[in-house]
């Protein structure tokens, strides 16, 4: 749908290049049939030499539109079928659906609402034909402001959305939210027989600082690698207190640390008050993320489906945390403090 208005501008310049004529009727003040070479034809009202009025514009790949004109554009009530099937039904202007529309494709996809400059804008809904459905505001053709999100499971995200994603997901900051010490809150026969090292999990402190991330107990110093905004449909994510699809992941080398204990990803969900952290209790894996089959779905996005894979809750003591406090427990780790 966001090159759609491009198409109908391109459709709309080539078909005034190359030899045409007027084959019957008025094409100056009247009513009248043109043609050009390609295949196009246009059959309907003229004014001043200009489609203008009732009309319909036939292109040689199928597509065809039906409705009205000014000036040579489309203008007004109109329908516009594409060469593969899909329809858009609406008020137009300039050549782009402006106003209230329609755009149906033939794979079940279907967008009733508002729409600016051929793009959706405005409140409308979104209907997929895999069963999802998003029913709220839109701004330049991406889910913008207040917006519910229903999934095929029944699953629901709703809120402000900003740009396609939720607004929480687009304002979060790591350095300010992760900033402090965090303890791991599991039950203790949750980790019994799984940690060949034997590291107690339960009793780790765990501090954050900018990207920096280390585990007092084990002395292990590690870093994130990148944010990611995405949205997880699983329904095995219940199980650990999730709520809707939203997340914010973060990739991080905690894994490499001596085969201690196997951390690697941060998961930020519930609009940031629950923090999963992923970990894995298999070693023999030599890549730098958790295994997953090459040409396979992202590891973010299956990752409450893999069985290798485990999470763990962690809980915020404190938001103070400094460099000269996280050096304090951690200054040994570091080569160069530059």
């Amino acid at each position: 749908m966001k090159k759609l208005s491009l198409y109908v501008f391109l459709v709309l310049m080539f078909c005034n290049v190359g030899f045409a004529q007027c084959i019957k009727g008025d094409c100056d003040k009247g009513y009248g049939t043109y043609t050009w070479p390609s295949g196009n034809k246009y059959v309907g009202k003229y004014k001043d030499g200009k489609r203008h009025g009732q009309g319909t514009f036939t292109w040689a790949n199928g597509t065809k539109y039906i409705g009205q004109w000014e000036d040579g554009k489309l203008q007004g009530r109109g329908t516009l079928t594409l060469g593969n099937g899909n329809k858009l039904v609406g008020k137009w202007k300039d050549g782009k659906l402006h106003g209230q529309g329609t755009f149906t494709e033939v794979n079940g996809n279907k967008y009733v609402g508002k729409w600016k400059d051929g793009k959706q804008h405005g409140r409308g809904t979104l209907t997929s034909a895999t069963g999802t459905k998003y029913v709220g505001e839109w701004k330049e053709g991406k889910r913008h402001g207040q917006g519910t999100y229903t999934w095929a499971d029944g699953t629901i995200d709703k809120g402000i959305w900003k740009y396609d994603k939720l607004e929480w997901q687009i304002d979060y900051r790591y350095k300010k939210f992760l900033k402090g010490i965090w303890t791991i809150n599991q039950p203790m026969d949750s980790f019994l027989n799984e940690s060949e090292s034997g590291h107690n999990f339960v009793d780790e402190e765990i501090y954050f600082f900018n990207a920096n991330i280390g585990f007092v107990s084990a002395d292990y110093v590690c870093q994130i690698l990148s944010t990611e905004p995405l949205f997880i449909p699983s329904k095995n994510s219940k199980k650990f207190g999730v709520k809707g699809t939203a997340f914010v992941v973060h990739k991080t080398n905690c894994k490499y640390n001596e085969e201690k204990f196997g951390f690697d990803n941060i998961f930020i969900a519930n609009k940031g008050s629950l923090v999963l952290f992923q970990y894995s209790t298999d070693f023999e894996e030599p890549l730098d993320t958790f295994p997953f089959k090459i040409g396979g779905p992202s590891p973010y996005l299956n990752s409450f489906e893999r069985d290798e894979l485990k999470f763990v809750k962690i809980n915020n003591v404190t938001r103070e945390m400094d460099e000269n406090k996280f050096l304090g427990q951690f200054r040994h780790k570091f080569e160069n403090l530059n």
